[in-house]
């Protein structure tokens, strides 16, 4: 099944690292490319409404692993979620440091 790209997501670094992803395959694909698919799909039942683009692009203009972000992503206490939502919202809005 052919993945479909947001109309908004059309174009961009993030629609071409899904679509890297998709035709390599999860043993095969670039770092960028397993977080695009994380971002795509299991940022949102870990951590809910963000932006996946917005948040892969934070994450790859501070050149995060996948690995850092889904760390960041698996909180283990509510202060650890406020914690890591708060940095989720740093890397859809805030310029790289």
């Amino acid at each position: 099944m052919a993945r479909t790209i947001r109309p908004a997501d059309r174009g961009t670094a993030y629609a071409a690292a899904l679509s890297g992803y998709d035709k390599a395959g999860a043993a095969h694909a670039t770092d960028a490319q397993l977080m695009a698919a994380f971002c795509e799909h299991d940022l949102q039942i870990l951590m809910g409404a963000f932006g996946p683009r917005l948040v892969w692009e934070g994450a790859q203009s501070r050149r995060m692993t996948t690995l850092e972000l889904a760390r960041l992503c698996t909180p283990q206490s509510q202060a650890e979620r406020e914690a890591a939502n708060a940095r989720l919202d740093q890397l859809m809005f805030d310029p790289p440091e």
